[in-house]
């Protein structure tokens, strides 16, 4: 086990015998895992959904076609192509980049001036995104086989009393959050009327991507119900049966690779 930003060491020790658990964050990370593609290494997770999220804007455009509950949004190379907020709806948010883990988001109204950006992010992407108020935070995750109930977690992410105390993060529910998770047996405990069809729906897309890692974000208001975004590098909630299964689910496969 290395630490990501490692990158020489673990470019050498890396040979194509390794099934290799690359667990990445950041552009270094990334081109660490492109050259492993390349050399046609074993990686987890599917290297080939990790491309397609490289670019928030381009991927969204897709699975906006796909889900039943697109948020409406429009992205830009950067923040040079743009002055004014986009009229698409009453308040956006506006998310600088492809990292975010609630990092360089701004809560704006329709044609306001876009703000003062600091120099390091005028190159990266910016996405323009509907916000959804008093709305719910929820993470569906599958570790596994999709088609298995036992696969599945679902997670609520509450304010924590950090980001209360910002009022510029206090409406982002991802910085540093409280989080009460449930099985997939648990579901109705949310109190979701529409909790099977989100379950369904990140079940198609990780069958569609061919990943048997992902959580989808949504955000859930009694008025509207929002597609986020998809990830691959989930993080496991802090609940030991989740991490029983993903425990299990990694043991597995180190058990088929060392057998094949």
């Amino acid at each position: 086990i290395r630490n990501i930003k490692d990158h020489n060491y673990i470019q050498r020790a890396a040979t194509e015998e390794d099934l290799i658990f690359l667990l990445k964050f950041g552009k270094g990370a990334q081109k660490l895992q492109e050259e492993f593609q390349y050399k046609g290494y074993n990686l987890y997770p599917n290297p080939v959904f990790s491309n397609f999220l490289r670019n928030r804007s381009r991927y969204l455009e897709e699975v906006d076609t796909i889900t039943n509950y697109a948020l409406k949004r429009i992205g830009f190379n950067s923040i040079y192509e743009v002055n004014m907020v986009p009229n698409i709806s009453d308040r956006l948010v506006m998310k600088i980049g492809d990292y975010h883990c609630g990092e360089n988001k701004w809560l704006l109204g329709a044609g306001e001036k876009v703000p003062y950006i600091k120099h390091k992010l005028r190159q990266e992407p910016v996405l323009f995104e509907e916000f959804v108020p008093n709305a719910r935070s929820i993470r569906i995750g599958i570790v596994g086989n999709p088609n298995k109930e036992e696969s599945y977690f679902i997670t609520e992410h509450t304010n924590s009393e950090y980001a209360k105390q910002n009022a510029h993060t206090s409406w982002i529910k991802n910085i540093s959050p409280n989080e009460t998770t449930y099985l997939y047996h648990e579901k109705g405990n949310l109190h979701i009327s529409e909790i099977d069809n989100l379950i369904n729906e990140t079940k198609e897309f990780a069958i569609r991507y061919n990943t048997d890692l992902i959580g989808i974000d949504w955000v859930v208001s009694g008025d509207k119900i929002g597609l986020l975004e998809l990830n691959d590098m989930i993080g496991i909630p802090d609940d030991e049966r989740v991490l029983r299964v993903f425990q299990e689910h990694v043991f597995n496969l180190c058990i088929k690779h060392l057998g094949s």
